[in-house]
């Protein structure tokens, strides 16, 4: 609230759209956008068979096991040679 007499507070300019998205929001806006793609690509069932009966999953999820089991195995090799 001013008084009479005392100059008016400035306010802050409002910040527009593009000053409030980093490139970081637009990477990982990418990036989930090609995972949706790759996502609704893979759908179709494949005969998956690992050491034991053969099993019908979909190819993504074949994929994406594949890959955290990669990654777990990666994680694990690291801290072994941080040990020794």
């Amino acid at each position: 609230m001013t008084y009479p007499g005392e100059p008016p507070v400035p306010h802050e300019p409002d910040r527009g759209l593009r000053d409030k998205i980093k490139p970081r929001h637009v990477a990982v806006a990418v990036v989930v956008i090609l995972l949706v793609i790759f996502m609704v690509e893979n759908l179709r069932k494949v005969p998956i068979r690992f050491i034991g009966p053969q099993v019908h999953a979909p190819l993504i999820l074949a994929l994406l096991i594949s890959a955290a089991l990669g990654a777990l195995l990666v994680l694990v090799i690291q801290r072994l040679r941080r040990r020794g």
